[in-house]
């Protein structure tokens, strides 16, 4: 972690602004006048869950912590973030040797792990030892174009085969062992192979850097998968299987279809299906779904109908719905008026599999019929009334109230008026049960929900694609310009937009610029180097090359910050509700509006561009 973002996690935004403006709460957010424009009606908001603040006013302007003491002290960069550091304790230095060894090791470990995968995939390709695996594979119906897409690979059924390879490439044993491809003898005489007589699956990150492997076995020994254990570059509750290579049909479908297995994802996109990822057998946790939330509007979960009330799956469903957004949408009235309600940001659908039956089976014997399976998906709430009464005699009163105490909280939870009578309607007719009296049960439950505080806000994830995007500059210093005017939509974090400003007066034209060519700050000149650092294992560009990424990665980040617009002013709708303060409403409805126009115009311009800078944009 950089002392810039140490700053940034040590310090609540909130707390500092409140030492220059008088703060009101507005829902989750806080408002006031606006210290950088005369004003009466507040239209300076901060928001806590993004750290961030931003004008609605006449400024129009926003920002971080760091660039609101910039703008109110009017200091510098380094100036500000010296002022911030002190009150948050830290220490402002370069990176300690500690911090650039592990940076270095996760690197090597990406890189260890590519070449094994290499040697597994080879292995199937070319060895006599893996004929049994081919035969499966062909069997299973994949074709040798579907696994070299994947890398699918092969591990000798040999103690030694890959820790010796590996060494005689340079490798140390290590090394070997951190990133899991070996264990440890218990008697200290060596290491030996993790993965042996096993079909290999390698498992990338969303950037298509190796972070792990699943082995299937081919006999009937156990355990019939195997995976990486926890490693420096490897968490198995983070990553989905496939997502490398599904991400953009994810994007363009809005719908990413989540399975269980390695050869579901597999037999899916062999079939067309490129929007489908796996969780590898491990319940949806809130990191895998972070991955999803900035690329979909629907989550589609394939379950086997065994697990319908399986307490891990409802676990799984319950993380999912608290962790995907909600957004506030206008509604027209019987009157002719329109009033707000909130939606799920992105919706949550379940796909229940025919009995005994895999996606891969599905899918391989009648592709027509999963694509239709995924169309009928469930909403979660018609799952939840299947799976919660499952076992239960609904003519028993017992029972009865068993099924009510079930359902009701999760009734209560919808903010949708007209969905919520609904289910509450289903409910009464299921039970035979006066709906009034279940009224009354549902509200005292809506009343304890609301009692309840809210869990702290997780950390909001650096932006790779700004990071990419100054990396292109860094290297073709010509192309600022052709950004220029929309720096301010594309660099939203102050650090970033202090190196562009740098970089654009020094009016560089060949490249790459170091940090040491730039007039900047020492904290400036270390984040320009662990920006180029990051990026250094990306294959080069020519200038063509980086200037049509350049121009799509900006499309795509003006749509991310349109986006986060929409959900601050969604929030903003929901305070001037509660409120009611209809000039507010009026005033973010149109707000809103601005927005969609926009969102359309950057998604026709992003679809002109998409087939021209696929190869540039194939590692994102």
């Amino acid at each position: 972690m950089s002392a810039v973002d140490e700053v940034k996690q040590r310090l609540d935004i909130v707390q500092v602004i409140s030492a220059y403006v008088p703060l009101k709460k507005a829902g989750r957010n806080y408002k006031g006048l606006c210290p950088f424009h005369s004003e009466r009606t507040p239209s300076f908001i901060v928001f806590p869950d993004s750290q961030r603040w931003h004008c609605f006013g006449a400024c129009g302007t926003g920002g971080d912590v760091v660039s609101f003491v910039m703008k109110r002290e009017n200091l510098s960069f380094g100036e500000a973030l010296k002022l911030l550091a002190a009150r948050a304790g830290v220490q402002l230095q370069p990176p300690t040797p500690q911090q650039e060894a592990e940076a270095d090791e996760r690197r090597r470990l990406w890189d260890l792990n590519r070449q094994a995968a290499e040697y597994f995939h080879r292995l199937l390709v070319e060895s006599s030892e893996a004929a049994t695996a081919r035969a499966y594979l062909e069997k299973r119906g994949l074709r040798p174009e579907t696994l070299r897409a994947f890398q699918v690979g092969y591990a000798r059924d040999d103690w030694q085969a890959l820790g010796s390879h590996l060494k005689a490439m340079g490798w140390r044993e290590e090394e070997l062992l951190r990133a899991g491809l070996v264990i440890e003898r218990e008697d200290g005489s060596g290491t030996y192979d993790r993965f042996r007589g096993r079909i290999i699956f390698p498992i990338r990150d969303a950037r298509g850097r190796v972070c792990g492997f699943g082995g299937r076995v081919l006999g009937q020994s156990e355990p019939k998968y195997l995976n990486t254990p926890q490693t420096p570059v490897f968490d198995k509750g983070s990553v989905l299987f496939g997502i490398d290579l599904a991400r953009e049909a994810i994007r363009r479908a809005e719908t990413a279809v989540l399975v269980e297995g390695y050869m579901d994802v597999l037999m899916a996109h062999q079939a067309g299906f490129r929007n489908v990822v796996a969780t590898m057998g491990t319940a949806l946790s809130r990191e895998q779904l972070a991955v999803l939330k900035p690329l979909v509007r629907r989550v589609v979960l394939a379950l086997d109908p065994d697990v319908a009330g399986d307490r891990a799956t409802l676990r799984g469903l319950e993380v999912a719905r608290e962790s995907l957004e909600t957004r506030v949408v206008p509604v027209p009235t019987a009157r002719g008026l329109i009033r707000y309600e909130t939606e799920l940001d992105a919706e949550l659908r379940i796909l229940s599999l025919p009995e005994g039956r895999d996606p891969d089976e599905v899918i391989r014997e009648d592709p027509a019929r999963w694509e239709q399976l995924v169309a009928d998906a469930m909403p979660v709430m018609d799952y939840y009334f299947r799976a919660l009464t499952a076992g239960l005699d609904l003519s028993k009163a017992k029972d009865k109230a068993a099924a009510a105490e079930a359902l009701l909280p999760l009734i209560a939870e919808v903010t949708n008026s007209i969905e919520r009578a609904h289910h509450l309607q289903r409910l009464a007719a299921m039970l035979r049960t006066d709906e009034r009296v279940l009224a009354q049960q549902m509200e005292r439950h809506g009343r304890e929900r609301r009692g309840r505080t809210a869990p702290p806000a997780a950390p909001v994830a650096e932006l790779d694609l700004e990071g990419y995007l100054l990396y292109l500059l860094l290297l073709y210093p010509g192309l600022v310009e052709s950004v220029a005017d929309q720096a301010h939509e594309l660099f939203l974090r102050t650090e970033n937009a202090a190196v562009f400003a740098a970089l654009r007066e020094s009016n560089a034209v060949e490249g790459p610029v170091r940090g040491e060519d730039l007039s900047l700050d020492d904290a400036l000149r270390g984040h320009v180097e662990s920006v180029l650092s990051v990026h250094a294992q990306r294959p080069a560009l020519s200038r063509e090359e980086a200037e049509e990424a350049l121009q799509t990665v900006a499309l795509r980040l003006q749509r991310e910050r349109l986006k986060e617009r929409d959900r601050d002013l969604q929030a903003m709708i929901q305070a001037a509700m509660e409120e009611g303060d209809s000039e507010a409403l009026q005033r973010y409805g149109a707000a809103v509006d601005d927005v969609a126009v926009r969102l359309r115009e950057l998604a026709a311009m992003e679809k002109a561009r998409a087939l021209s800078s696929r190869r540039a944009l194939r590692e994102w």
